[in-house]
């Protein structure tokens, strides 16, 4: 803020203010050996509340606030202690769009409805971000679900498998929009981030980012398809992925939901 900066001014008269943004920038593109440490356990606390996801989505007839209640609980037992969560859990024909943050909602699920979590959690000072997507109630997902939901999923694993070194950022990028194309769909939004003491990190995983990919980035990839307003189902799919001199090793260990 301009007010404090004329504070430090006057309180250090001669001294030079410089920007530090772009030193700071690259003092987060590399993950030093702690701070892997820590988002492995961030990791683990997304695959918790993913995990506990697939559970509620077994039964219908929650509303989207009990639910999320209980996925907020499992974390902060995985954590030992109550941290910030920011996000959305969707379901229903909300999850045709993309209108994030959407939710959780006063909803309740009936059979067969679509439930999308894209989650952020922060520990230590450091984020998770993870997202998934289910059909609630055990009913068999439609072709068109599974088509959406596929797609989604052969992106992210698309994208994830381009995190190498010697690689840059619009490699995933393209390497997820390959994989929509199999599926006759397009990449709805851009592929993923690096993340760390925020969720989101450049570089960012787009087409006109060539930001070269090193050993100790950790990406979060999370392609998605959607079929828009006037349809009723839209899938993400989104893992945490630590970039390694033998190539890309992934964090997340939860199933696709679909």
């Amino acid at each position: 803020p301009l007010v404090a900066a004329r504070a430090i001014e006057q309180a250090m008269p001669g001294w030079a203010i410089v920007d530090c943004e772009a030193a700071v920038r690259q003092a987060r593109l590399i993950k030093t050996p702690r701070e892997i440490a820590i988002l492995r356990r961030t990791s683990a606390l997304a695959d918790i509340s993913h995990n506990t996801l697939a559970g509620l989505c077994r039964d219908a007839g929650r509303s989207e606030f009990e639910m999320f209640a209980e996925i907020s609980k499992s974390i902060f037992a995985g954590a030992g202690h109550d941290i910030p969560l920011s996000g959305e859990l969707v379901t229903g024909p909300r999850t045709n769009v993309v209108a994030y943050p959407g939710g959780p909602r006063d909803r309740v699920t009936v059979p067969g409805d679509a439930a999308l979590m894209d989650l952020s959690g922060r520990f230590d000072g450091y984020w998770f971000d993870c997202t998934n997507t289910h059909v609630i109630g055990e009913v068999e997902p439609t072709t068109e679900q599974i088509r959406y939901a596929r797609a989604s999923q052969a992106a992210c694993e698309a994208g994830m498998s381009a995190l190498r070194p010697g690689a840059f950022a619009h490699d995933a990028s393209g390497a997820a929009a390959a994989a929509f194309a199999k599926f006759g769909l397009p990449n709805a939004h851009y592929t993923g981030h690096q993340i760390g003491v925020t969720v989101n990190e450049l570089p960012r995983l787009v087409p006109y980012d060539h930001t070269p990919i090193q050993a100790g980035m950790v990406f979060c990839v999370e392609p998605g398809a959607y079929q828009g307003p006037d349809g009723t189902f839209g899938a993400r799919s989104e893992k945490m992925v630590l970039v390694t001199d033998a190539g890309p090793e992934i964090l997340s260990t939860f199933s696709w939901g679909i």
